[in-house]
């Protein structure tokens, strides 16, 4: 029981894995109190991207922004709806020439909520059947390279302020460890071996061939294994040309964050990459999770990120757009929520 009690203080020396809600504590009571005193209101960040519901901080919808990427730049997608059958799914799939494995995600939340990899017609099917909600249907980039990419526009032009790559968790088998036993092996997963095992629960006894190398998830998100580096001086220009052409062709953000994969570094600073999606000021600068990042400098990125949307809300305001008061941006989060509860729910049939 000791050992037990000293494992979960050990978290507190390791500020990457706690909780979000701790993590960014600071700056929560920073935009409170921005938004109180400097603009009278607590929503006033929902000017920075005042095309989206609280500028994508909860309740925007995939579907609609993946809609306005240029089709050159993102995988085949299919929206489904919470009142789309099973026989309706099947041909729809097929006209669009989708072949497995395919990547399924709500069309509502953030964090990897609910996204997964499905290799079959058969994991769809569950998939559908096991919640009700609107999701989209992607064509699985299978690209090796994911990263991060934070913009803004706060200084008038589009640019770049983060671009950290995700290296996804990777076993390699000995023959005679199960899947369990080999992630209980790596130390740096030990606060997130919960949340890894759920997502693999049907393969945790599984045992890998010798020298086999496997994937336990198909998400590069942080609380499922994944490690963060921080490549954001290796950009070149052209880079930057590309996603601002992007960006005004989408034409939703002043502050954004893309979530690409390229074949290779030097394909994506060409302007060669898929768009998995794009996040508004929930973007968070993921490349703080890098392990030569300390904590206060990591809460410098956080409040100085949040220092561009301060300035292009009030920039924003200025220029007509409006923030919604503290009853209609509470009514958003509550309503956030209770899509994400729902989407739990089995499909009605």
């Amino acid at each position: 029981m000791f050992s037990r009690f000293l494992e979960r203080l050990d978290i507190l020396w390791h500020w990457k894995s706690w909780p979000w809600e701790i993590l960014y504590f600071p700056v929560t009571l920073y935009v409170v109190m921005v938004g109180l005193i400097r603009s009278g209101h607590v929503f006033y960040f929902a000017a920075a991207n005042p095309k989206l519901p609280l500028a994508g901080f909860a309740g925007e919808s995939k579907h609609e922004i993946i809609q306005r990427i240029p089709k050159e730049w993102k995988p085949k997608t299919l929206y489904v709806t919470n009142q789309d059958t099973l026989d309706e799914l099947a041909p729809k799939i097929s006209d669009l020439n989708m072949s497995y494995p395919l990547f399924v995600k709500p069309d509502v939340g953030e964090g990897g909520y609910l996204a997964t990899k499905v290799d079959s017609w058969e994991d769809l099917k569950v998939y559908h059947e096991s919640h009700a909600m609107n999701y989209l249907v992607q064509d699985f980039v299978q690209h090796e390279l994911e990263v991060s990419v934070l913009v803004h526009k706060a200084m008038g032009s589009l640019q770049i302020s983060s671009i950290t790559e995700r290296s996804h968790l990777k076993l390699v088998g000995n023959g005679t460890s199960t899947v369990r036993d080999l992630l209980k092996g790596i130390p740096f997963i030990r606060h997130r071996l919960s949340n890894i095992l759920a997502k693999c629960q049907s393969y945790a006894d599984l045992v890998l061939l010798d020298g086999q190398v496997w994937e336990p998830t198909s998400l590069g998100n942080l609380d499922y294994g994944s490690a963060y580096y921080d490549i954001t001086n290796q950009s070149i220009p052209l880079f930057r040309n590309v996603l601002e052409s992007i960006n005004d062709q989408v034409d939703l953000f002043d502050y954004a964050r893309y979530d690409l994969k390229s074949a290779s570094r030097e394909d994506l600073f060409n302007g060669k990459f898929q768009i998995l999606e794009i996040n508004g000021v929930k973007g968070l600068p993921i490349h703080i999770y890098d392990s030569r990042c300390s904590f206060w400098n990591g809460q410098r990125e956080i409040f100085k990120h949040w220092g561009y949307v301060l300035t292009l809300s009030q920039r924003n305001q200025k220029q007509g757009a409006k923030v919604p008061g503290f009853r209609q941006g509470l009514a958003y989060l509550i309503h956030h929520q209770r899509t994400l509860q729902l989407s739990l729910n089995p499909r009605i049939c």
